[in-house]
């Protein structure tokens, strides 16, 4: 069991009814710190569990970007704004120098930096990916996790983390380590899931989500909380990938935390993913959650969504 909270090291946790994972007859439940609001699963799911879930094929041909819709081979298309956004953005603060991508996949977004000018590398836990970064962009990508790779101290000029605080297994050790193969004043790029921070989205759908629960009897839960209908079970019978689940003010206190100063912190709601949506209800869903997407991204200072971006200089 975990006994701290990793971000406050708080004692007092609850139980949350959400969020949990049943896998292979173990129970993974999703806990929420009394003091800070960090979630976090406990127990936390061992490090040989979670290496072999990510060197598993089905992660990438299967699971990647949370479902069965596309493989990450198949995936450039898909990312492809996304990378020239991150791009843009790095390139206020940093027009060029070293980039590190922790997590990188098969490499398609470090290419695309490199395509940029960036001087890049990478690391990742599939030996798979890894392979497929070196073979087909011939990417300089380490196999395994980065606290193994052994950088030397102030190598990069900025570190990208795509979806990959949410998996590591040591979160406090990896921050440590982001810390120290960071150059002065260099620049962490943060891009991860916030699925339960409240939704511009779940606040417009609240209304009909409370009536179907009153009428079913339902939980008192989904009477209060704002979050879609996929994400409220007790215990998903889906592989624990996620041990930890942010929202915007828990990223914030980690960067503090780690001598970090946070220079843009935002949410929004996701854009919907490349599925077909052929029902009405389900096109309705469609066009509210692209609706609620460009609302959040224009007005991100709410602080309501389900994805988060910050954006960090590291102090000298």
């Amino acid at each position: 069991m975990l006994s701290k909270c990793p971000i406050c090291e708080n004692s007092n946790k609850k139980i949350l009814d959400f969020g949990g994972y049943r896998h292979n007859k173990k129970l993974y439940d999703l806990v929420e710190c009394s003091y800070c609001g960090f979630m976090f699963l406990d127990p936390k799911p061992t490090q040989e569990l979670l290496e072999s879930l990510y060197n598993n094929p089905e992660y990438f041909s299967n699971d990647y970007s949370g479902g069965k819709e596309v493989t990450y081979e198949d995936s450039f298309e898909q990312n492809k704004e996304r990378y020239q956004e991150v791009i843009k953005k790095i390139k206020k603060y940093k027009k060029d120098g070293s980039l590190l991508e922790v997590g990188c996949a098969g490499g398609h977004f470090l290419k695309f930096a490199r395509d940029c000018g960036y001087q890049v590398k990478g690391v990742e836990v599939s030996k798979d990916m890894a392979n497929f970064a070196k073979n087909e962009f011939e990417l300089d990508v380490f196999a395994g996790i980065v606290e193994e790779a052994k950088f030397s101290s102030q190598s990069f000029d900025i570190i990208y983390l795509g979806d990959v605080l949410e998996h590591v297994y040591n979160l406090n050790l990896f921050m440590e380590e982001m810390f120290r193969i960071l150059k002065p004043s260099g620049l962490l790029y943060v891009d991860l899931p916030g699925t339960f921070n409240y939704t511009l989205l779940g606040i417009i759908l609240y209304p009909l989500v409370a009536l179907k629960s009153i009428l079913k009897e339902k939980s008192p839960f989904l009477r209060k909380n704002f979050i879609l209908r996929q994400h409220r079970k007790k215990y998903n019978d889906y592989r624990p990938y996620h041990i930890y689940e942010f929202r915007p003010k828990s990223i914030k206190k980690l960067l503090k935390n780690h001598n970090f100063s946070p220079i843009s912190i935002v949410s929004f709601d996701g854009y919907p993913k490349r599925k077909s949506y052929q029902t009405i209800r389900s096109k309705m869903f469609c066009f509210l959650k692209k609706a609620t997407y460009f609302s959040t991204r224009i007005f991100n200072f709410i602080g309501l969504g389900d994805r988060i971006t910050a954006i960090a200089l590291k102090n000298k």
